[in-house]
């Protein structure tokens, strides 16, 4: 989903001869999602179950971490749940090198526990997807197998 937003900008440019000549121009700027648009204030705060809708929808995830996680490569991503292992926990991703792999850590006062690699939380969502079920029900059968089987 893209958002055009277009308006005329009047630009003003200064030569060293001391002239100021006025230029009109069209300026479009196309949004891809609330998120980009958000970039530049913080990272938005996201759970799960949000989360999954991202990961069901061609390379969303990763224009999102790209905005607002840009330092972490794609392919490097540790996803952690704030607090608990819950379908309601704040989402954090961290960099797969600087981590060491911890399955708990606490970052400035706050524990965070390991849920998997980004890579593997696509196949468990891919697993567990299915016509029948909803990001609810998929968000929990993944905190599920992680709890139980992981």
């Amino acid at each position: 989903m893209f958002e055009i937003i277009g308006e005329i900008v009047e630009v003003y440019f200064l030569f060293r001869d001391g002239k100021v000549v006025p230029f009109l121009f069209n300026y479009f700027v196309i949004i891809a999602s609330y998120e980009v648009n958000q970039s530049h204030r913080k990272s938005r705060i996201m759970n799960l179950i949000q989360f999954i809708s991202y990961l069901k929808k061609d390379n969303r995830a990763q224009n999102y971490l790209n905005v607002n996680y840009p330092e972490i490569d794609f392919y490097n991503v540790e996803v952690y749940l704030e607090n608990s292992l819950s379908v309601d926990s704040e989402l954090k991703f961290f960099d797969a090198e600087k981590i060491d792999g911890r399955i708990e850590m606490t970052v400035n006062n706050q524990k965070f526990i390991n849920l998997f690699t980004l890579d593997y939380l696509l196949e468990v969502v891919k697993d567990y997807s299915d016509v029948k079920s909803n990001v609810q029900q998929i968000a929990e059968k993944v905190v599920s197998f992680r709890i139980n089987k992981a």
